[in-house]
């Protein structure tokens, strides 16, 4: 049921995790978070700042001087926070583009293995251009993402929710997953996610539920299971992860979808939004 490229892909083996940055508050708490997982994973970090250039402007000395200013504040973060990583480096990187583009394409240059953006909460995404292009970023990615909430005190990811829907694709982020609970010696919470009370639905999230405690026990993951029954299934995985203290929520997007691929379609771009738990999202095709 497993063995497939995209797995075989993000079998993980860390080496970089890539960091966007605007220099908000929101993504220098991404990188404070970036540097919590490197120090576990031993990864070493790349902050990316976009340049938004406007090829139109008439003052292109003002495109120069932001990009002078970005090179200054990075060597400033590095000096911060590179004292912060017991393993690997911390380096940087300047991009002309689109942002969610740009960030996208280095990841992919690098072959890095994970993406970490900052959010902004409930009102959406807003402030600076990080906000406004995290969604973006883990809609787009084929590589992981995780979005970081400003605010929020970083944890130890001890515990993990991964949410199962009826969506055939839905089992195919679970061995990243456990990978990434190996990693941490982490708990993951096996969510059989339902928003009627049909019994065919019940039994399609069940039986994936089953398969996924079978590929848990096999590689001596540690698991608790459970089952939601709610219209408003994001609202529920969100409260079931702070019942359980949860450190991480783990969902899936489909790539190349305009979308987020999950029960009613909507539901993990809400989670994303929404959640004060960092949100962990891989892409399946």
């Amino acid at each position: 049921m497993y063995q497939n490229n995209y797995l075989l892909k993000y079998k993980i083996i860390m080496k970089t995790i890539v960091v966007a940055t605007d220099f908000s508050k929101g993504s220098v708490h991404a990188i404070s978070y970036a540097v919590e997982l490197s120090n576990v994973i031993k990864a070493n970090i790349l902050l990316v700042w976009v340049n938004k250039k406007n090829f139109d402007s008439e003052f292109p000395f003002e495109v120069r001087s932001m990009a002078e200013e970005a090179h200054d504040k990075l060597k400033k973060l590095i000096v911060r926070f590179q004292p912060k990583m017991k393993f690997g480096k911390m380096e940087y990187k300047i991009r002309e583009g689109k942002v969610y583009q740009e960030i996208i394409n280095q990841a992919k240059y690098i072959d890095a293995n994970l993406i970490v953006a900052g959010t902004h909460g409930v009102s959406g995404f807003e402030e600076f251009w990080i906000g406004s292009n995290a969604a973006k970023i883990v809609t787009h990615s084929e590589c992981p993402v995780i979005t970081v909430r400003y605010g929020q005190c970083i944890h130890k990811i001890e515990k993990i929710v991964m949410p199962l829907d009826i969506d055939n694709e839905t089992v195919k982020k679970v061995p990243f997953v456990a990978d990434f609970a190996k990693l941490f010696d982490a708990e993951v919470h096996i969510v059989a996610c339902n928003t009627t009370g049909l019994e065919d639905m019940k039994n399609q999230t069940e039986d994936f539920s089953t398969k996924a405690v079978n590929y848990f026990k096999q590689n001596k993951i540690k698991y608790k299971r459970a089952a939601i029954q709610n219209i408003n299934i994001s609202d529920s995985i969100i409260q079931y992860a702070k019942d359980v203290n949860a450190d991480l929520i783990s969902i899936k997007s489909s790539f190349n979808s305009n979308t987020f691929s999950f029960i009613l379609g909507s539901t993990a771009e809400e989670i994303v939004n929404h959640s004060n738990i960092p949100v962990l999202t891989i892409s399946v095709k």
